[in-house]
Order: structure tokens, then C-alpha cells, then sequence
């Protein structure tokens, strides 16, 4: 591989990354990590299937889109008029 070919990027840690920045990037991960461990906690508990955890995924997935679309619905509505 030929580095002289690219562009040079500048690598930046998490040395340098804010505590702020860092609790920011977690609090957007939590609905993914929540679904994530619903199913798998469900599968592995013997609370549901793997069929009935896809399904619980999927309904999981479209709550948490919906929760995090509702704020910017304002802005599209109009159009949709």
C-alpha cells in the first residue's frame, strides 16, 4: 500500500476526546445496546425464540425510530401537505 497515494488523515484518540463528547456518543448508543441485549437476554433467559426475538427486534427497532424521528416530524409535516 502506497500511503503517498492518499490523503493523510489525522488519527485522533480517546486521549483526546472530551468526557462530555464521550457520555454523548454513549447516550446515542443506549437504544441500540438496549435492543441488542433485549434479544439476546430474551434468547438466552428462554423467554422467547430466536424467531420471537426477530420479531421483538423488529417492533423494538421501529419504537426507537419513531422515538427518534418524533422531534424532527415538524420539520417534514409541511411537505407532506
Amino acid at each position: 500500500m502506497q500511503r503517498s497515494l492518499g490523503t493523510p488523515f489525522p488519527l485522533i484518540g480517546w486521549a483526546a476526546l472530551a468526557w462530555t463528547e464521550r457520555l454523548r456518543t454513549l447516550a446515542r448508543l443506549l437504544p441500540t445496546l438496549l435492543i441488542f441485549f433485549t434479544i439476546l437476554g430474551g434468547i438466552y433467559g428462554g423467554v422467547f425464540t430466536p424467531t420471537e426475538a426477530s420479531a421483538i427486534g423488529a417492533v423494538a427497532l421501529v419504537v426507537v425510530a419513531l422515538l427518534t424521528l418524533f422531534p424532527r416530524i415538524a420539520l417534514w409535516l409541511p411537505s407532506l401537505m
